[in-house]
């Protein structure tokens, strides 16, 4: 996108919460430290009203206000003033795709559809099927929370009619299903009070209320055309008045009465069948349909996030929508308190039309900024290995998955891809191709969690079959095994057809892609013709207005919303819990069957990013990312795995080893099975904390507690021996057990520790030249909360778990202090500085060392921003014994350089050794020619040494470059 938009320099997010509210950042000090750290924008969760208790925002209930659980608009407002006051932006993420409706009272937009059904004035808001195809359910919404089938529910006597005052000049009637509060369907309000008459609830006073309820369409509307905005309109005011009618009607020395004659109801005919009991009658007249929760498994009728049925999807593409799900936003950004102020968007691929989204979002944008200009704005779009963002979109790029992966893989020793899959499949027992396993599990997903959604596009399809003389003798259930096929072998999310029904060249291309990948992996009993019929509906293009050609553009644009959460399900919540070959490969937009990234293609794509007029996007502006809050793995644990692609004899030897050392400790054969048992050494590799030793029984039970809840995760995403919806007790207890039998194993612990020990200290050294290429490269560097430091965490929760502040600014000042930086002069290094550095490398575990390079290089960025916003990027050739560890490049704009070199695979150098560091002379004649970016600038400074280096002959050495540290960043401007 080329815009005219305020970019960051660098990014902070943080998790806010209930526990972690703004106050804790206003009144903490937080925003003055991140400020000192080097930070320019400090980039938010969700902040609109969520469900009580959310803890990371995204079940947005209300789109108008500040969430109350983590601060006020004042509190944000004062935020924002501070921010302002270091010249700092604010980078807010926010959720247009979906809403929550797990708290249904929290949600006043979803309780007003569930009262007025069609008939309800934001009956538009969601993106609800009201004619379903169920004739016995039609224009109902389906409300999947009951905890058996309706019928046993009923005869339970669980279901309760009651009265509720809200404030004092509103009363309703409401169903109550243990902590679930529904609302009463108005025109119901009639009969209600006619039956409190009979059970002595005599009050004249309520007449008025029964006659505006009788006078009320039911829910339906009449006819079958849906109700106008005029006639929805008119039916909420009457609503209003009869409600507050209802307040007036039942005074204080009434309200016993009425409840008591409630409870007769309630009570009334629970011997009787069903049929002849007045609350069942009640809730089969309701504008929803109140069922079991497994429902919602195989029938479903409103659009949802995946397969989370408390989050309904939005229709965004109605503009009263748009302008709703946005109003604290545009208030926000009208403010003008900010500097600059930027959105990161929550799964755009959920919403129809995504680049008409981004159109109008820049238009609402420009009009509300003060300055008229473009919103920086972030989309969390998973690329696939490859996948380029769209070159139409008004975005500046992603939030950064795709730049992890590619990162992540440099990491990864290519040459020891054979040997790893081998012991996969002979300890794991996993031979299985990733072309089958991600097939197979996408077909899993299709056929049990999101079978709704298939059902719901197997319809459109039908009905476009059913119009087309080529397709009218298929079957719904060919059809259906055609669909699965297809989706099945989508090689990305989704393609992008807008509401004018054009395809682009790219979609043509995944289209066909998928095509040739269905025929290739087809089942037998799947009809090619069927298959045909799909691509040709695809593939359509067609201006004609006719029945047929707005079938087959509902279809194509319900089957774009389908194939990414299905994607999103199958692989990343799915196969990647199945695929042990190297866990840190598993990660959100990563492809385990790559395995590691040529440092050649890394530099291909860095260079990319910053060449314009070519396809795609500008990229200088997309987002850095290593941790996230959707990570499976922090940054730190990713690091450590990827050792055992360096030392596979070892690991091969020691998986072995542990394996016959703790077959006794399984309670139950089998359990963990051998992939289990592979996917949770490497867990355990990764996440233990620095320093822990066998002795420290307490600490080693919180970490086995951590991985025991990891795990839980694990096996029910699998979907092989556990699931979230039949889960397998017993396997899954002898899983805990097993974990809490090694972990007390104190034999075991000590050999576990030996090859742990090798992991940690190179995975720490990795994570230095990961953080250092992570903000020097083209594009906006991310920082998690607390990965300023080391951070070993595993997926959310865990990821989410509180943060030391106290401790992160301690040791950030200590930093600055031990370097002699000023607050004026944040690159300034006092003399004698080196020997401080060099002691933070040798007492590596404390996490000062990251602290230190986090800080130095995003202060770099700071001082250099038009260099690092706008500069070239150039790949460095390395030399001599050790030129394969070497990652180089050089940064460049007008008569500014910054040359980066750093290292990686450590494992046979250090030996996980703290005292074999690599630094100075074992990098032996390994050298870096940087003739062609030094030019006529001689004289360089490390910012992270604080060493001159004389560069004239065009090649530095990395014995004297890295004598300090294993990473150097060298600025030709001297500080």
């Amino acid at each position: 996108m080329k815009g005219d938009a305020s970019v960051p320099l660098s990014t902070y997010r943080f998790q806010f919460h209930k526990d972690f509210p703004l106050s804790k950042v206003i009144g903490g000090d937080l925003v003055d430290y991140l400020n000192k750290l080097g930070i320019t924008d400090l980039y938010s969760s969700p902040l609109q009203q969520a469900s009580p208790g959310s803890g990371h925002g995204y079940d947005v209930t209300n789109h108008t206000v500040v969430n109350p659980e983590v601060g006020t608009f004042e509190q944000l407002t004062e935020l924002s003033r501070r921010l302002a006051s270091h010249n700092m932006g604010f980078l807010l993420d926010i959720v247009p795709n979906h809403m929550g409706i797990g708290d249904i009272l929290g949600n006043t937009i979803w309780t007003d559809v569930l009262e007025n059904g069609w008939s309800s004035k934001y009956s538009h808001f969601f993106d609800i099927d009201w004619a379903n195809g169920s004739s016995k359910h039609d224009r109902r919404v389906m409300v999947p929370i009951l905890g058996d089938h309706i019928g046993s529910i009923l005869d339970k006597g669980e279901l309760k009619l009651e009265y509720v005052e809200s404030g004092d000049d509103v009363a309703a009637f409401v169903v109550k299903y243990w902590s679930n509060t529904l609302p009463v369907e108005p025109s119901c309000y009639a009969d209600i009070i006619q039956q409190l008459s009979a059970q002595g609830a005599n009050l004249p006073s309520l007449e008025a209320v029964r006659s505006l309820a009788s006078s009320l369409t039911p829910h339906g509307g009449s006819g079958g055309q849906a109700p106008s905005k005029e006639e929805r309109t008119n039916r909420s005011n009457t609503v209003l008045k009869m409600k507050k009618d209802l307040r007036q009607a039942v005074g204080d020395a009434d309200r016993a009465k009425v409840q008591g004659a409630l409870e007769k109801i309630n009570n009334a005919g629970k011997d009787q069948p069903s049929k002849g009991r007045f609350i069942d009658q009640l809730v089969n007249r309701q504008a929803y349909r109140l069922c079991f929760w497994r429902v919602a498994g195989e029938e479903l009728n409103y659009r949802r996030f995946f397969d989370i049925t408390s989050l309904a999807g939005l229709r965004m593409e109605d503009k009263e929508v748009f302008e709703h799900a946005h109003e604290l936003i545009f208030k926000m950004m009208s403010n003008g308190a900010l500097p600059r102020m930027g959105l990161r968007l929550d799964h755009p691929d959920g919403l129809m039309f995504p680049k008409e989204y981004f159109d109008r979002l820049q238009d609402a944008a420009q009009t509300h900024t003060p300055q008229s200009r473009a919103c920086y704005v972030l989309v969390e779009k998973i690329l696939q290995m490859g996948e380029p963002i769209r070159a139409d979109w008004q975005v500046h790029g992603t939030v950064g998955y795709d730049f992890m992966n590619f990162l992540n893989g440099i990491f990864v020793s290519r040459d020891s891809e054979k040997t790893l899959r081998h012991l996969m499949a002979d300890f794991a027992g996993v031979d299985q191709k990733w072309v089958a396993m991600e097939n197979e599990c996408k077909k899993l997903i299709m056929t049990s969690s999101m079978k709704p959604e298939l059902t719901s596009l197997t319809k459109r399809l039908e009905v476009l079959s059913s119009m087309d003389p080529h397709g009218v003798d298929f079957t719904f259930e060919g059809l259906r095994r055609g669909l699965v096929e297809v989706i099945a072998a989508f090689p990305v999310y989704r393609t992008y057809v807008g509401e004018d029904g054009k395809l682009t060249k790219d979609d043509q291309e995944v289209v066909a892609r998928a095509m040739k990948n269905a025929r290739a992996l087809r089942d037998p009993d799947t009809d090619s013709n069927v298959l045909d019929f799909i691509e040709r509906a695809l593939l359509a293009q067609s201006s004609e207005k006719s029945a047929y050609e707005t079938a087959r553009l509902q279809f194509v644009f319900k089957f774009q919303q389908t194939t990414g959460p299905v994607t999103a399900k199958g692989l990343e919540d799915t196969a990647f819990y199945r695929f042990p070959l190297l866990t840190s490969l598993c990660e959100v937009g990563g492809d385990p069957d790559h395995f590691g990234v040529e440092l050649d293609k890394f530099h291909k794509l860095m260079q990319a990013r910053v060449k314009e007029g070519g396809a795609g996007q500008d990229e200088r502006a997309t987002m850095n990312s290593t941790s996230t809050h959707d990570t499976k793995r922090s940054e730190d644990m990713r690091a450590r795995i990827n050792v055992l692609s360096e030392i596979t004899g070892e690991w091969d030897q020691c998986v072995r080893r542990w394996a016959n050392m703790n077959e006794h400790h399984k309670t139950t054969k089998g359990s963990p099975d051998s992939r289990e048992e592979y996917f949770l050494y490497q867990t355990l590799l990764g996440v233990w904390p620095p320093g822990l030793t066998a002795d420290d029984s307490a600490s080693i039970q919180a970490v086995g507690e951590r991985v025991k809840n990891y795990m839980q995760k694990s096996m029910r995403e699998a979907k092989l021996n556990s699931f979230w919806t039949k889960v397998n007790e017993e396997h899954e207890q002898a899983v805990y057990k097993f974990i809490a039998n090694i972990l007390g194993d104190k034999a075991w612990v000590s050999d576990f520790l030996k090859l742990q020990h090798v992991l940690s200290v190179c995975g720490m050294y990795s994570s230095l030249t990961q953080t250092v290429v992570k903000v020097m490269t083209p594009g906006v560097p991310d920082t998690y909360q607390g990965c300023e430091m080391w951070d070993y965490s595993m997926v959310d929760p865990d990821n989410r778990r509180p943060v030391d502040y106290d401790l992160r600014k301690k040791t950030l000042d200590t930093v600055l202090s031990a370097v002699g930086s000023e607050s004026g002069a944040p690159l300034k290094m006092a003399a004698g500085a080196e020997s401080k550095i060099a002691a933070m490398l040798k007492n590596m575990p404390d996490g000062a060392i990251k602290m230190f390079v986090t800080n130095r290089t995003l202060q770099l960025r700071k001082a250099e921003a038009e260099l690092f916003q706008n500069g070239s990027y150039e790949p460095l050739e390395a030399s001599g014994k050790h030129a394969n560890r070497v990652v180089a490049f050089a940064r460049r704009y007008k008569d500014r350089t910054v040359i980066v070199v750093a290292t990686r695979f450590f494992a046979d150098i250090v030996q996980g050794d703290l005292s074999r560091q690599p630094v100075g002379d074992v990098w032996g004649d390994t050298a870096v020619s940087v003739a062609k970016v030094a030019n006529d600038k001689k004289t360089f400074q490390d910012v992270l040494s604080g060493q001159t280096h004389d560069l004239a002959s065009g090649t530095v050495s990395l014995s004297k470059l890295l004598g300090t540290l294993p990473v150097a960043v060298l600025s030709s401007h001297i500080l």
